[in-house]
């Protein structure tokens, strides 16, 4: 999975490959989403906004953590499957600085991942 966000800058993400996979998976016993995330633009990323669409809800989080260029990252972000149903839907937009003003990446430019299986 990757996305390139022509409109904030030189930012782009990817969810990395670990063997024949992306590196994203849903731990159902731990009620949270396990992920990881690399930054392959020439931009800084201050923190990412996500949004969870589940079967019944839809859920809103800012994930206050950096990506500098080049870097990978592992996350783990709660994900209440009993409130929001079955994740179907993840989106991850990006947020980067320009000057001292922060910039959310247009939406229909973010890292959108469907299907996320289940962890091993």
């Amino acid at each position: 999975y990757s996305g390139t966000l022509g409109e904030c800058g030189s930012v782009e993400l990817t969810i990395p490959f670990d063997r024949d996979s992306p590196d994203i998976c849903y731990d159902a016993s731990k009620q949270s989403l396990r992920f990881s995330l690399e930054n392959t633009g020439r931009g800084d990323i201050v923190y990412l906004k996500m949004t969870f669409y589940g079967k019944t809800d839809i859920s809103n989080v800012d994930v206050e953590e950096e990506l500098g260029v080049s870097e990978t990252k592992q996350f783990t972000i709660p994900f209440n499957e009993k409130t929001l149903g079955t994740l179907e839907k993840l989106k991850i937009i990006p947020v980067t600085k320009d000057g001292s003003k922060e910039v959310v990446c247009p939406a229909d430019k973010s890292l959108i991942v469907e299907n996320v299986p289940a962890c091993a």
